[in-house]
């Protein structure tokens, strides 16, 4: 076993198009859609811009890029869904989770429900850190790209 693998169900909007599996043994993801689906699904990955890795490529010294692939894209979106859902559920708690500038991520846990002057009282006293609570799912989403987390 390679890694975290998934079986996951691929939708676009509320159209179900298929089941993709990642069996974590190192090999490519393996769709299984209807070969419109999967065109359009190309088609549709390979109209997305270049990924910067974090690393640099080695012949210019500047951060590589990949092209985008339906792999590449579904894996990102599978793991995208699944850190929505842990913060989802820590949230649930009285908890306040929050990123300090340098993309720690940490927890404070309460006893009672984590209220709007529990928040604001927070972010006076911390301006440079960012807290998860009260936003919406793309608003998350949006943070943990920001921060590097997603």
């Amino acid at each position: 076993m390679e890694g975290q693998g998934f079986n996951a169900t691929l939708y676009l909007g509320k159209q179900r198009l298929g089941t993709v599996i990642d069996d974590a043994s190192g090999g490519p993801v393996v769709f299984n859609l209807s070969p419109e689906d999967r065109n359009a699904l190309d088609e549709y990955v390979q109209s997305l811009p270049d990924i910067t890795c974090t690393f640099n490529d080695p012949d210019t010294g500047k951060p590589a890029t990949l092209k985008p692939s339906a792999d590449l894209f579904v894996s990102k979106l599978v793991n995208r869904t699944d850190r929505l859902k842990q913060i989802k559920k820590i949230l649930k708690k009285p908890t306040m989770l929050v990123v300090l500038d340098k993309g720690d991520v940490f927890k404070i846990e309460y006893m009672r429900e984590v209220n709007t002057k529990i928040l604001t009282d927070y972010q006076k006293t911390y301006p440079d850190h960012f807290v998860f609570n009260g936003l919406t799912d793309d608003e998350i989403i949006d943070a943990l790209e920001s921060h590097g987390l997603c």
